[in-house]
Formats: structure tokens, sequence, C-alpha cells
């Protein structure tokens, strides 16, 4: 159904089956942000890649000698005699180049810990004396715990705990969490060890240490609340919140929990909200919390879903003094900017302020972006408002729904076309999509994406001044610090704004600047356009009961504004009734095949895609074509001449409407007198495709 009409859905910047930029995520907790980065495979690979220095190292290279190589093929590293297997990858390679033993050697002794605790679950397993005193085990445990130097501490430190565990001594396994892990700073190990605590503790059933450390690494399973249970916590969200508050306040859960009834929930009561509001603020005033800030970002998401804004806008400003992570503080002063557009006055005051904002949101977006994030990247989706890339789908949410339409209410069109311009262009910029753009649809059409986009819908759309206003900021520099800025992250392509300013003068009849503008682009762009296969149909041909394909479709937009421009003249300035009857006769022949026949003429889409505001301009060129015909006829007695053009008229679609009704309807009764018998007659005659029978009945 989509694509049923090629014609209709030439350019396709339509909005059909795609989402809002309401629905791009902008409220996100830096817990989030963990889950969906920091899985604790996926991080323990992250940091062995930081350890190496080289993030062009594939994290799946990595994957393979950490956690698939065997104990045996690790020796083949040390002994640097590697199968030709091993030679592509990227790790391995790195680990030579460098020669680093010491990764090796650790590399090699957790492997062999691996080996020795994985055998002792095998239901064939019959141990040795030496295993069942745990012999190969304490050898393992006196290496990890030999290590003296720092690189790899943490993680020489996790094959002692995991040693000591299977070796059942859980007093070394508390001690060496007490006094030497809990010194180190958060890492996917130090989370791997203190799972290890919290399951060490769940065994010797002391359920309130269990419960914190399953807390403290976000692990919320049967394990967690079975240590809940067996405190005799009540068992209702709020009262499991409070307890938790008090004894582990960095508890994940928490602010989950109040995050669902604040925010997530459509039916918790006032007296329900009150009561995790007061939640909240405990929360804010504990001095054991370790990220207040993400609690004020809390009341200032449910403030601002209450529909108080200003009150929102406070509490984000408390977050913003508040003690958080850097991720938290990315959200909380993202969350900031938006609330500031929604409440903003769009002055001179404002778009200075904002523009530091919108300056520090682009630094954030480019450096937040992760070979991941380029190779994921999809023009489409990003259109479509699928979000990939918080930061981005941040700055696109705060453009599109709030500052655009701002802008336009304050008849600000030009910052309106920047701002869009710059969301259009930025994230495409970043991650070099140009070069690794296709020509051709997925049906082999050939494909232009400049023309499916945000900046182009609005230049298509709005008022041929504020387009050529915005060009003209690009071309030569803004007039403030926010137009400075949005012009340089804008698309600037000579040619794709020439076309398309060229085309809204063409809608307005100002043929002149058109023509000088389309003169101006390579003949060649017009070969890159959606719409280039649509060139097809002649505008001034004089076929009574055919369409005539054009001769060539280059230059086939100039040659009309040209032609159209030159009309314009002949209409304003002929002495000579016939001949200002012919160019008019001409122009309004041109401006009706404009909207039907020749549409890509005037029009980047046509069909269920067009944009509405397509119909004001196509209605008015439409009328002053009717109004200029039947204002032609009155020029000359000539009725062969007017015969003849009334036809060419009635054949292209033309449809009088008062007051020019009148008119044709009196043309309309000459229609049938012999003169105009005679003259079809003779036409007919020169067609040799012409059915003259049947047509000459009709007559």
């Amino acid at each position: 159904m989509l694509f049923s009409s090629v014609p209709a859905f030439a350019c396709g910047p339509f909005r059909m089956y795609t989402e809002s930029a309401e629905d791009l995520p902008l409220f996100r907790f830096d817990w989030s942000l963990e889950k969906e980065l920091k899985e604790q495979t996926e991080a323990n690979l992250r940091d062995w890649q930081t350890y190496t220095g080289q993030r062009d190292i594939a994290l799946e290279d990595i994957r393979q000698v950490v956690y698939q190589y065997t104990y045996e093929e690790l020796l083949l590293i040390e002994q640097r005699n590697l199968p030709d297997w091993m030679r592509f990858n990227d790790f391995v390679a790195y680990l030579r180049k460098q020669n680093d033993k010491e990764a090796i050697r650790f590399l090699l002794l957790a492997k062999k810990c691996e080996r020795e605790r994985f055998k002792r679950f095998d239901p064939w397993w019959y141990p040795t004396k030496e295993e069942l005193d745990y012999q190969d085990m304490r050898e393992i445990l006196e290496e990890a715990l030999a290590y003296k130097g720092s690189r790899l501490k943490a993680r020489y430190l996790l094959q002692a705990v995991r040693a000591a565990v299977t070796m059942e001594d859980y007093t070394l396994c508390r001690r060496l969490w007490h006094e030497q892990f809990k010194q180190l700073p958060p890492s996917a190990v130090r989370e791997m060890a203190e799972e290890y605590l919290a399951g060490v503790e769940y065994r010797a059933e002391n359920w309130h240490a269990a419960m914190t450390h399953y807390g403290n690494i976000y692990r919320f399973g049967e394990e967690f609340w079975t240590c809940i249970r067996q405190l005799n916590i009540e068992d209702t969200p709020l009262e499991k919140a409070h307890f938790l508050l008090r004894q582990t306040p960095n508890t994940q859960w928490i602010i989950e929990e109040a995050n669902r009834h604040l925010i997530k929930s459509d039916s918790c009561s006032p007296k329900e909200r009150a009561a995790w509001t007061e939640l909240a603020m405990q929360a804010i005033h504990d001095s054991r919390v370790e990220q207040p800030a993400m609690w004020w970002q809390l009341l200032a998401y449910s403030a601002h879903q209450q529909g108080d804004n200003y009150a929102s806008l406070y509490y984000i400003n408390q977050a913003i003094q508040a003690k958080g992570s850097k991720a938290t503080h990315d959200y909380v002063r993202i969350f900031q900017i938006y609330l500031q557009a929604l409440t903003g006055t769009y002055d001179k005051a404002f778009d200075n302020a904002i523009t530091g904002q919108l300056t520090w949101l682009d630094k954030r977006i480019r450096a937040n972006i992760t070979p991941a994030i380029i190779e994921r990247y999809d023009d489409w989706d990003m259109f479509a408002n699928w979000g990939h890339y918080y930061y981005n789908d941040a700055l696109r949410r705060i453009a599109l729904t709030v500052m655009i339409p701002r802008y336009l209410q304050k008849d600000k069109e030009v910052e309106a076309l920047l701002l869009a311009g710059m969301v259009s262009e930025r994230y495409r910029t970043l991650v070099d999509y140009r070069k690794k753009l296709e020509e051709k649809d997925a049906w082999g059409n050939p494909w232009n994406p400049d023309f499916r986009t945000d900046i182009f819908e609005m230049m298509d759309t709005l008022s041929t001044q504020g387009v050529a206003g915005y060009i003209q900021v690009l071309e030569k520099g803004g007039e403030n610090a926010f137009q400075r800025f949005c012009a340089t992250h804008c698309y600037k392509n000579p040619d794709y704004l020439k076309e398309i300013l060229a085309t809204k003068y063409m809608r307005e009849e100002s043929f002149d600047k058109a023509a000088s503008l389309l003169a101006e682009h390579h003949a060649a762009y017009d070969t890159t356009l959606n719409i280039y296969d649509s060139f097809y149909y002649e505008p001034f041909a004089e076929p009574l009961y055919a369409r005539k394909k054009v001769s060539s479709p280059m230059h086939y937009k100039l040659r009309f504004a040209t032609q159209m421009n030159d009309l314009q003249q002949v209409m304003y300035t002929a002495q000579s009734p016939h001949l200002k009857a012919e160019a008019t006769f001409r122009y309004a022949l041109g401006l009706l095949r404009a909207t039907c026949d020749c549409w890509a003429l005037t029009q980047y889409v046509q069909g269920s895609g067009e944009p509405k505001d397509y119909q004001v301009w196509i209605s008015r060129l439409q009328k002053k074509a009717q109004q200029l015909t039947v204002k032609a006829f009155t020029y000359t007695t000539d009725r062969e001449f007017n015969y003849k053009w009334l036809n060419i008229f009635l054949n292209a679609g033309w449809q009088p409407h008062s007051p020019e009704r009148d008119v044709a309807k009196q043309l309309r009764k000459e229609y049938r007198t012999a003169d105009f018998y005679l003259y079809r007659q003779a036409v007919c005659d020169t067609r040799k495709d012409w059915l003259s029978k049947k047509r000459s009945k009709k007559l």
C-alpha cells in the first residue's frame, strides 16, 4: 500500500508510518544507562579495551580471548607459537606486539582457576586427595595474592575471591572484600566480586548483609526478595522502599519503584503521590545517598508530568547543584534545557542563554558517540523518530517539539529553520553518513535522502521569505550567536538550497528569481532529485486530446521558469491584442499544467503524502489560471484562435468557477457553431490516431 503509486511518493517527505518527536526519550536516570551499556560481560570487555588503550580493537576479539580460548590456546600466546587462525585476532596481536607478559600471565591464571572450579561441578568428577585438600585452589590463591602490581590488581583479587569461595573460606572472602576491594573504584570486576560475596552471605543466612550486596549490584532476583521476607518487612512497595532507604539507601530498586509510582503509573492517588514525594525528600536529605541529584531529578519529572513546569524547573535547578554522577548531571542538564525551552520568552536574551545550553549538548553528542552507535545509525530511523542515540534524540525532541513551534509562533521563521537545519544534519555529519550513502533505494530507484529531512519539510512548507532569509544566513553568517551556532552545523549544498528556493519562487510566480537561481546550479544536479523521473510532460504543448512527452528532462525546471518569465514580460508589455492573448493563454496553461500533469515543476510529492500546505498555493495558481484564461478571451475577436485555446484548456482539466462561469458558458454555446466544427474537423484530419467518426458524432 505504501508504494502503490510511485509518483505519489516521488520524494518521500511524508510522515506516514512514523513516530512523533515527542516519543523520543528524554527522561533518563543513570541506572538506565548502566542497564543499557554496562551489562556485566560487556562492561568487562570494555574494561579490557580501555586497558589496551586502543578503541579500534573489536570487543568480539577480546571476547574470544577472555571467554572462549582454552588454557592450552592461551599458552600458545605466551610461547609466541600461534596457529594461523589466531593471527587475525586484534587482541592477540596487541598482546604479542606489546609483549604484555603481565596480562598473558593473568589470563592463564584466570583460565586455570576457571578450569579447576568448573571440573568440581562435573557429576563424573572423582577428586584426588590433593584436590580434596584444595591444593590446586591454594596454589591459585597464593599466586593471586602475590601480585604486587596495580594495573590488574582488581582482576587478581577477583581470582583470589573465586578460589576462596571454592575452598569455602568465607572469612577470607569477607576480609578480601572489606580490606581491599572496597577501596577500589567501581568496575565490572568489583561488581563480580560483590556478587560472590552476596552469595557467601546468603548461604550463611546473613540476610541483611546479603540483601545489601544484592542491592548494591542491582540483583533483584529471588535471593534478594528472600532476604526481604526473612527480615519480616511489610509486603507493600512503600514500606519496602522505606526499609531499604534506612538500610541500603543506594539500592537501585528504591528509586525505580518511586519512578514507577510517581511517573509511570496513571492510577497513583494524590495520597500515594504525596507519600512517595516524602520518601524522595528523605532520600535527598540522607547524607548516605550517593546521588541525591537523581531524587531531585525524579521530583522534577513528576512535577512536569503534573503540568507544573515552574516547580519542575525549581527541582531541576536543585539537581544541578546536588551531588551525582557525571551521567546523572548530563540527564539533569538536558531536562533543564527542555524546561527552559518550554518556559522561555524567545527574545534576544533567551537566544543567548539557550545557545550556551545547545553548545554544551552538542559537545555531549560528540563526546558520547561510540563505534557501535555509528554502526547502527539509520537515516530513516532518525527521520522517523525511532531513537537510537539518547543525546541526539534529546536534542531532536527539544528542538522539534518545543523550540521550533515556539519560534514559529513568534514569526521567527529563520531561527526555526536554522534549528531544524542543525538537528537534521549534525548527527549525520558526526557519523559520516554521506560516505556510506546509497544512491538507490531498495527498489532500485535513484534516491536522495536530502529530501527526507526535517529541514526539507520546513523549507518546503514555510514562507519563501523565511527560506530566503535562512539561506542568506548560511551564506553570509548570522546576526547573533544563536544563528551562527546553528548555521555552522547546517547542510550547505548550494545546489540543494537554490533548487528548493527556486521552486518556492515558482509557486509565487516570481519566475525571474527562479530562473536566475536555477541557472546557477550545476546541470547534473537535476538527475539527483527523487522527482527526476517525473520530469516527463511538456508544460506548453498544445495537444487537443493527448499529453506530450518532454524531449529531454535536463533543465526541465529552468526551461519552464525562463519561458514563464518571458511570457510574463509579453503579457504586461505587448501592444498587439493577439500577441497579448497568446502569451496570456500560454502563461495560464503553464500555471495549470504545473499543478497537475507537470506537478514536479512546483511540487516534491503528490498524492496521499502531499503536505496540506500545498493546497493553498495550488488552489491559488489554478484560480489565477482560470481568471487569466477568461480574461484572455476578451483580448481578441479571432474566433478560431479563441476556439483553439478553449479546447486546449478544457482538455487540460480547466474547470471555470464563478464569476468566470458565465463567460465560459457563453463560449461553450459557440462551441457548436459551424465555424468551430470546421476547425475541429481540420485538426482531426491531421491526426492519424484520432477517432474522427466517434468524435464527430459528439459534435
